[in-house]
């Protein structure tokens, strides 16, 4: 190979550094030991060529190790190598194709394919060395520890990944799925398995009739069927409704929940107030406030003494002038001062407290909101709280007129218009409320064990969620009897949307939650209520009440009996269908004698006694 054309090739393959013409051979020699790099490339075991240059003497060669000596006061030489390798992705022709486990793609020789005059692109080379394999010159007898002796980071970076590396994403940017699929062995052994066998290692459930077990799961079960857990039928009534209730089982077996039937009170019209059509007009029509706020207190009652509401009140307009004569009388809550939700309620439970009826009712009311104000941490607080919550704002929206004193302190009618907005806000926190109780409900569904047929309820939560099924009963009793009188009036009775929607309240929603009450209670074990743990469990220090709540129970669970003979002497059809599915049940078997046992009932292998066949009657 003739090594100026090496080197007029190596000179002219970088643009950035051309050769300088008025560079001449004297000075080239004087920088550059020419002789002494060409010996320093032939094997240890050949003699060095002759000098091609006469009058210049061979110096002695030089090992590979002293390379760097022959290179000297040329740093932009230096460089401008440096950068041509980097460009063309050249590799150290010391370093033969074995040191990396990939053939080289020059093998220390300069491509053919590079002649003076121009460059070609590296593209162009990448198969010149297995093209022509029998120009490969051997690697020189020296060890890969001398050779990389010589590489620094920049003449060859190590850019090659370490053996075993991971083939996914670094720990820094895992995602959820990739890190459980590469997790370390040492941490995977601490962590807990759910199961060491496969699916296809557990026993499949053989089902007697597939088709039907399909045809009950598309449809669902019904209630009843639910909570009992019982087989049920894949359409239409199920033998179960029609054993229990034989002549209203088509009102029994309902296969909704009662969050699925929400809204209902918001669906019902305004049945309670005389004037309802024209308190939807005074809600719905825009106000234009004038004159000065003024302070009233609003009362349920011509008793001055009793609770108010304090409130602030303004005068207002109409965007019609017509409609008031230009005289601005109406008056409303000023957007500033609209009542809060919780002022609301703390008057209704003061309106409560006056009244001290000692009825099943009164006593109802008193317990629930005992328990919610002095029973947080205690069971079922929560289902508790908000059928109070339920009944505040009712009380609010069935009155049908209040009283007030005006800023004279004159007792007068409360105006229409503020009592259209007062009975408006009742109504839209009785649809906030009433979706929140009717979840907290369909949890008891969700909670009915497995393992037994009937399920009971724990002995803390039955009497938290025996009152507050009670008062939901009693809200929505109350509700169809006022929307019967609201259809037999002639103004209402032709409206075919309200009669649909009283059937369907009537005969489907009230069913349901009467159907829930009784497969909650229908035992005699369900119903011995008792609260005598509220004595011995510790609870929260919250519970600071509990001798009232405890004495309230006690007035509740003694007021019941009449309560239940009220609903039957009671005329209304809506309390007829409440005897069948609850009252006359109940009184059976509140009313059944407890028998001891039967001595010989458990040497002859556990017969029974008169107590459990009375438990298990449905």
């Amino acid at each position: 190979m003739d090594a100026t054309r090496d080197f007029s090739q190596t000179s002219q393959g970088g643009p950035r550094f051309p050769p300088s013409p008025e560079l001449d051979d004297d000075e080239f020699y004087k920088v550059f030991d020419w002789e002494g790099y060409c010996n320093s490339t032939q094997p240890f075991d050949q003699p060095s060529p002759p000098s091609s240059y006469p009058g210049r003497s061979s110096p002695s060669p030089s090992p590979p190790r002293d390379l760097s000596r022959l290179i000297k006061d040329i740093p932009a030489v230096i460089e401008n190598l440096s950068l041509q390798t980097e460009l063309f992705g050249m590799r150290n022709p010391y370093r033969s194709g074995d040191d990396t486990g990939t053939p080289s793609d020059y093998s220390g020789q300069t491509p053919p394919d590079l002649i003076q005059g121009g460059s070609t692109s590296p593209s162009d080379h990448s198969g010149s060395a297995l093209e022509h394999p029998e120009e490969n010159h051997p690697s020189p007898d020296v060890t890969l520890q001398e050779v990389q002796a010589q590489d620094d980071e920049w003449t060859y970076p190590r850019t090659q990944p370490a053996k075993g590396a991971p083939r996914h994403y670094p720990p820094s940017i895992l995602v959820p799925d990739d890190a459980s699929r590469h997790q370390l062995p040492g941490r995977t052994s601490g962590l807990k398995r759910s199961g060491s066998k496969s699916i296809h290692d557990k026993r499949t459930r053989q089902l007697v009739d597939p088709v039907k077990t399909a045809d009950v799961r598309k449809s669902g079960a019904c209630l009843p069927c639910r909570v009992s857990k019982t087989r049920c039928h894949e359409n239409g009534v199920c033998p179960t409704c029609r054993k229990a209730f034989p002549d209203h089982s088509h009102l029994a077996c309902n296969r909704s929940t009662p969050a699925a039937n929400f809204p209902v009170i918001s669906k019902t019209p305004d049945v309670w107030s005389t004037n309802g059509r024209e308190e939807e007009q005074l809600c719905a029509s825009p106000q234009f406030h004038t004159g000065h706020p003024r302070q009233i207190s609003i009362l349920f009652s011509r008793n001055t003494a009793g609770p108010s509401l304090r409130a602030t009140v303004q005068t207002y307009r109409c965007q019609d002038r017509s409609e008031d004569g230009g005289n601005p009388r109406k008056v409303s809550f000023p957007r500033e001062h609209v009542p809060s939700h919780e002022s609301l309620e703390r008057w209704v439970e003061a309106q409560m407290l006056a009244e001290e009826k000692p009825d099943f009712r009164y006593s109802l009311q008193s317990f629930l909101m005992a328990y919610s104000h002095g029973g947080r941490g205690l069971p079922k607080h929560k289902l508790v709280e908000k059928v109070h919550k339920l009944n505040c704002f009712f009380r609010i929206w069935r009155t049908s007129s209040f009283w007030c004193l005006d800023p004279s302190d004159k007792l007068v009618m409360l105006p229409l218009s503020i009592q259209a907005q007062l009975r408006n806000i009742a109504r839209s926190a009785l649809n906030l409320v009433e979706y929140d109780v009717l979840k907290e409900l369909d949890e008891l569904l969700s909670q009915q064990g497995s393992s037994k047929a009937q399920e009971k309820l724990r002995a803390q939560e039955k009497g938290p969620v025996w009152a507050s099924l009670w008062q939901v009963i009693l809200i929505y009793r109350d509700l169809i009897v006022a929307f019967r009188a609201y259809l037999a009036h002639p103004q209402h009775g032709h409206e075919a949307s309200h009669q649909a929607q009283y059937r369907r309240l009537s005969d489907g929603f009230f069913p349901l939650m009467s159907t829930l009450y009784h497969y909650q209670f229908r035992t005699r074990q369900s119903l011995e209520l008792s609260l005598e743990w509220l004595k011995a469990m510790p609870y929260p220090p919250t519970a600071f009440r509990r001798s009232d709540i405890h004495q309230l129970a006690q007035q509740l669970l003694d007021g019941r009996k009449a309560m239940y003979t009220d609903i039957q002497s009671s005329q209304y059809e809506i309390d007829q269908l409440l005897c069948v599915f609850v009252v006359n049940h109940e009184l059976k078997k509140l009313n059944a004698r407890k028998r001891a046992p039967r001595p010989s009932a458990k040497s002859k292998g556990g017969a029974g006694t008169a107590e459990d066949d009375c438990e298990n009657d449905e």
